[in-house]
C-alpha cells in the first residue's frame, strides 16, 4: 500500500488532506477563515495578479510575492496563502514551523493571522511525508506559477465536475496533462499523492522516480526519461503491484527494505 510511509507517522495527515479536498477545492470554502476563498472568481484575480506582474529581481521568494500579490485583493492573498499551504504540506524536508511561518505571512497580507488551534496548522501532520528535494525550494516561483495554473483551471469547472475528476485517480492524472508545466513539476506528484495515497507514491522528485523505474523494470533510466510523467506512473505502479505479490503481507515503501537495496 503506497500511504505506507515507514517510521513516519501518517496519523490524521490523509484525513486533513481529504478535508482540504472537500473545504476547498470541492465546496470552494476556506482553511484558514469561514469565507468562500476557493472560487473562480478569486483564482482568476489571483492569476492576473500573479502573472500581470513579473517578480522583483531581489528579494527571497515571499519579499518578492508580496510585491507581485501588493495589489491585489485580500481574498486572493488568502487563497495564495492556502495554496501555498497544500505545496508545503507533502514535503519532509522542510520544516513544519517553516510552514506555517510561511502561509502565516502570506495570510497577515490579508489581515487573518493564523490560529495555532487550526488543525491546518498542526505542527505534526503538516510535517510531511518525504523530501521534495533541493528543486522544489529553488523553483517554488515555479511550483506556485503551476499550482495556480492547476486551481484556475479546476475552478473552472463545476462543483460536480470537481467532485467526479478528484474521485478518480487516472482520470485526475490524465487532466493534469492539460496544466502548462505539468513534465517538470513536482507538486504534480503531491498533489496525486494528497488526493491518493493508495495509487501514487511519496516518490516526489524526477531523479528518484526515474531511479526507482530503471532499477525494478526493464527499461533504461534514457527510455524512461523520455516517457511522460503519467506514462512513469504506470510504470511504478506495476512495479508496486509486482513487489506486493513477492512479499505477501508486507508493508513497502522505496525508501526502507527490502526495496531501498535494489535502487539506492
Amino acid at each position: 500500500m503506497s500511504r505506507y510511509c515507514g517510521n513516519r507517522s501518517t496519523v490524521g495527515k490523509f484525513e486533513l488532506a481529504l478535508a482540504w479536498k472537500k473545504q476547498c477545492l470541492i465546496n470552494e470554502g476556506s482553511l484558514f477563515t469561514d469565507k468562500s476563498i476557493w472560487t473562480k472568481a478569486n483564482i482568476n484575480e489571483l492569476a492576473k495578479h500573479y502573472f500581470d506582474n513579473a517578480p522583483a529581481s531581489d528579494g527571497n521568494f515571499l519579499q518578492r510575492l508580496k510585491v507581485q500579490l501588493s495589489a491585489a485583493p485580500a481574498d486572493c492573498q488568502l487563497l495564495c496563502a492556502e495554496i501555498l499551504w497544500s505545496m508545503l504540506f507533502c514535503p519532509s524536508n522542510i520544516s513544519a514551523t517553516t510552514k506555517i511561518n510561511t502561509f502565516s505571512i502570506v495570510l497577515s497580507w490579508g489581515d487573518e493571522v493564523l490560529e495555532s488551534s487550526s488543525s491546518f496548522a498542526d505542527e505534526s501532520l503538516i510535517e510531511g511525508f518525504g523530501s521534495g528535494g533541493p528543486g522544489y525550494n529553488t523553483f517554488r516561483q515555479k511550483e506556485l506559477s503551476y499550482a495556480i495554473e492547476m486551481m484556475a483551471a479546476l475552478l473552472a469547472l463545476s462543483a460536480s465536475e470537481r467532485s467526479d475528476l478528484l474521485s478518480d485517480p487516472l482520470e485526475c492524472a490524465t487532466w493534469l496533462e492539460s496544466i502548462p508545466g505539468n513534465e517538470k513539476r513536482q507538486f504534480r506528484h503531491m498533489f496525486l499523492f494528497m488526493l491518493f495515497p493508495d495509487h501514487y507514491e511519496r516518490l516526489f522528485g524526477a531523479g528518484d522516480r526515474v531511479r526507482v523505474a530503471a532499477a525494478f523494470s526493464q527499461f533504461s533510466a534514457n527510455a524512461l526519461k523520455k516517457k511522460s510523467v503519467f506514462e512513469l506512473d504506470g510504470v511504478i505502479r506495476d512495479i508496486r503491484c509486482q513487489y506486493e505479490a513477492k512479499y505477501p503481507g508486507q508493508l513497502l515503501d522505496w525508501y526502507l527494505s527490502p526495496l531501498r537495496e535494489y535502487w539506492r
